[in-house]
């Protein structure tokens, strides 16, 4: 049971995500670089802990590494411009929706992930481990920079016109 609790967890988690898919939520455009900052931190953990195990930096750990980045910018940039954004005409806030395209592509990260740490064996220092932060790290920085970029793209509030 213990091995497929982040299955279980994970599925609850898109069930949820998937109820509230329809309703808005509001989107602070100044707050899409948090994500970025803690993922940073975990990546220097993840290295300072790379570096005391005494793991060994390989040509595979490298090209696991690139390989990752470059298809978590690619994931990043489709996650990003698959969620819909606009206005909301009352208050001007930004506002977003999940859609069912961008809760199928979390679902399969999260099934890849695990699959690729079973391979690996579990190892916290793996090869697979290592192009799963830079998925990760390339996901999360595209998927804010575009959403940045799509919300200063956005026009500018129009108070409503009551007669």
């Amino acid at each position: 049971m213990r091995d497929y609790l982040p299955f279980i967890i994970i599925a609850v988690v898109i069930a949820i995500r998937f109820s509230r898919r329809n309703t808005p939520q509001r989107l602070r455009p100044a707050f899409l670089v948090l994500w970025p900052v803690l993922i940073l931190l975990a990546v220097a953990f993840f290295i300072f802990g790379f570096y005391m195990t005494g793991a060994a930096f390989t040509a595979g750990v490298a090209a696991a590494v690139v390989i990752g980045l470059a298809l978590g910018t690619v994931a990043g940039w489709y996650r990003a411009r698959s969620i819909l954004l606009h206005r909301d005409p009352d208050t001007g806030h930004i506002m977003s929706r999940a859609t069912i395209e961008g809760l199928l592509v979390i679902g399969v990260l999260f099934v890849v992930r695990f699959g690729l740490r079973k391979l690996d064996g579990g190892n916290q220092f793996g090869v697979f481990t290592d192009g799963c932060m830079a998925f990760v790290v390339g996901l999360l920085f595209t998927r804010s920079y575009v959403m940045w970029r799509r919300c200063k793209a956005l026009p500018p509030h129009q108070p409503l016109q009551t007669a």
